[in-house]
């Protein structure tokens, strides 16, 4: 079963007219299912990696009870610190990254082919991994946050000072530009272009857009802007 938690839903078909049977079954119920490689050499075992951020901070192996195929620790599965080999190490941080998260638990199968991803953990439990293996996972998990969270306000800040784009230029505070707007092109392909000057205040305030056009011989919108343009310098103004 997709849905499901601790090795609930997990079924091992051994034989093929077994399978069939349980798909049956599923699929008449309106359920969704996956089905999945019985990796016969990893029987009983299986590899849970934790991975925050971009890091793997412990693993595990967990042995499955005696006459249990699923090795989940709340089936009574048992676990052992585990140094993970540098393939497995890279198949967990990239299957976390596959699904955009920055909390995992990757659990693997041994093959003999290598790793072999069979759950990616959105929301792991830790609690065995904490018993088994001694790392506090809650600790690290929180100091993660902490620097996540901080980061992330020292990137906003700076997006501050450059959050404003025009025509795909960046105007860093405290700046005069001019940029040459496309607005049209003439049938040559030549393009049609507005200059505009744009004044970035060196503090945060309200924008003010201004527009003026000539009308016969009537100059006085255009001045009107020529004079705001030139007569304030970014430090004294206060804008987006």
């Amino acid at each position: 079963m997709v849905k499901g938690t601790q090795g609930i839903g997990v079924i091992l078909a051994e034989t093929e007219q077994a399978a069939l049977t349980v798909l049956e079954t599923f699929w008449n119920l309106g359920m969704n299912i996956l089905v999945q490689e019985f990796i016969e050499e990893s029987e009983g075992r299986d590899i849970r990696a934790l991975v925050v951020g971009d890091r793997v901070v412990t693993a595990m192996r967990r042995q499955a009870t005696v006459g249990e195929f699923r090795s989940n620790v709340h089936r009574g599965g048992t676990g052992t610190v585990v140094d993970l080999p540098e393939s497995y190490r890279r198949a967990a941080l990239e299957a976390t990254r596959v699904m955009d998260l920055q909390l995992a638990g990757v659990d693997m199968l041994e093959s003999e082919a290598g790793p072999k991803v069979v759950e990616i953990n959105s929301s792991p439990g830790f609690e065995g991994l904490e018993r088994w293996t001694g790392v506090d996972i809650a600790s690290v998990i929180i100091e993660y946050v902490v620097a996540f969270a901080r980061a992330r306000g020292r990137k906003r800040k700076a997006a501050g000072r450059m959050a404003l784009r025009i025509a795909g230029r960046g105007i860093r505070r405290g700046t005069v530009e001019q940029i040459l707007l496309k607005v049209s092109e003439y049938y040559t392909a030549t393009p049609v272009n507005v200059a505009v000057t744009v004044i970035r205040g060196a503090e945060r305030g309200p924008a003010v857009f201004l527009t003026a056009a000539i009308h016969g011989d009537e100059l006085n919108g255009v001045e009107i802007v020529r004079q705001v343009m030139t007569g304030y310098t970014p430090q004294q103004l206060r804008a987006r």
